[in-house]
């Protein structure tokens, strides 16, 4: 750890920057508490129904990556 700390302080660039030879894309982060339109799956949507629901972003899940939302009614 403190090899990482050295080397971060000695060429300002992080672990990601060093071995990937880029800046992380850092596009896919969302605020919390933002509102957002999150797409109804296929095999849920009737015929004539809403293509998408208005949630709220409360995080992202701990295991993958994807986003967790509460649904706003």
């Amino acid at each position: 750890m403190v090899s990482c700390i050295y080397i971060f302080l000695k060429i300002k660039k992080n672990l990601y920057e060093l071995w990937r030879k880029r800046e992380p894309n850092l596009k896919y982060l969302k605020v919390w508490g933002c509102l957002v339109k999150v797409n109804i799956p296929i095999n849920k949507k009737m015929k004539i129904d809403k293509k998408n629901v208005i949630c709220i972003c409360v995080g992202y899940s701990l295991h993958n990556i994807t986003y967790r939302f509460l649904v706003v009614n």
